[in-house]
């Protein structure tokens, strides 16, 4: 069975190469990897991803193509003669013409249990809400987003305290062991999967920077949820006196004092090293900060560069707190 694999981040390395250990066993041949090229983050120049890095020092033929259903790098890929395509993350809408590429399939890799959370941030999207088991399907891909059969799936517990990059690596590789049975499952042409119900599909946004904006009236639980969700990108951030707060580290919450201080309000452990700061219910625990434009300090220092700087509160806007 020969195998086209398309990703682009570091956290589906892990399908790569266990698609490089059936290779060795004589159960497919991974024919290529495609991967797209990202901008630099000042946006002048492209940079390789994390996969393409990975295949070409694994020497695996690497195309990056910018949009992967132009036409002349379809006809390339047709001339391949490739049984499947399998897709992890790669970031493009694939025309109807592409899925006709491969004689069997085009597969996703998908870290949900589908059709709960289509879209293109699930576990971003279960991060937040809290769920303790989640999981990862292998689906057939079809021009609608995420709603193609089902090959082959697996629930997962999501361990708790921990943040969306961290699980989506798990989910990943959890989908990249469920590999072989859905190449077995390919290799009868019969097989057509399972139909997702259509009773039971939820939906997620992309996420965007303001998705970490920071409102104190929700629960210290709500915010810790959106910490851990938002690490890394866009980060959860705040505003003190007009400047941009970016939370750097969240401990889990604690509950509130009996006449807990108005929302936003914030103190300073000085021995631990905790700022303590109040929300709509309970208090948010943060251990580490960074005021955009410096770097990142923990709370105590924090606090001391701001402590002439009344009220001690935490605002939702852009907006000074005198």
């Amino acid at each position: 069975m020969r195998v086209l694999f398309m990703g682009s981040p570091l956290e589906v390395i892990a399908v790569v190469e266990k698609l490089q250990l059936l290779q060795q066993h004589g159960d497919i041949e991974l024919v290529a990897v495609v991967s797209q090229l990202h901008q630099s983050q000042r946006g002048l120049s492209e940079v390789e991803s994390p996969v393409s890095l990975f295949a070409k020092a694994q020497r695996i033929i690497c195309y990056q193509p910018h949009k992967a259903s132009a036409p002349a790098f379809m006809a390339q890929l047709r001339a391949l003669q490739l049984d499947v395509i399998l897709t992890a993350a790669y970031g493009q809408i694939l025309s109807r013409e592409f899925l006709a590429i491969p004689q069997r399939a085009v597969i996703n890799i998908h870290p949900s249990l589908l059709p709960r959370w289509r879209g293109a941030a699930p576990v971003v999207a279960a991060v937040r809400a809290g769920v303790l088991t989640s999981g990862v399907t292998i689906c057939f891909t079809v021009r609608k987003v995420d709603a193609g059969d089902i090959v082959v799936q697996q629930a997962l517990p999501l361990p708790a305290h921990t943040h969306h990059r961290d699980l989506t690596e798990l989910l990943f590789r959890a989908g990249a062991e469920l590999l072989p049975v859905a190449f077995k499952l390919l290799r009868d042409p019969n097989f057509r999967g399972t139909p997702q119900d259509p009773q039971q599909v939820s939906q997620c946004a992309k996420v965007s920077k303001e998705d970490g904006l920071v409102d104190w009236k929700g629960s210290a639980i709500t915010i810790y949820r959106q910490f851990l969700a938002c690490y890394g990108w866009p980060e959860t951030f705040t505003f003190f006196h007009g400047r941009r707060v970016i939370l750097k580290a969240m401990h889990a919450p604690r509950p509130a004092p009996p006449r807990a201080a108005a929302c936003g309000v914030f103190t300073c452990d000085r021995r631990a090293k905790l700022l303590y700061v109040s929300s709509g219910n309970g208090l948010v625990v943060v251990p580490r900060l960074q005021i955009a434009g410096r770097r990142a300090v923990d709370a105590w220092s924090f606090w001391n560069g701001v402590a002439n700087r009344k009220p001690h509160a935490f605002t939702a806007e852009e907006r000074s707190c005198a």
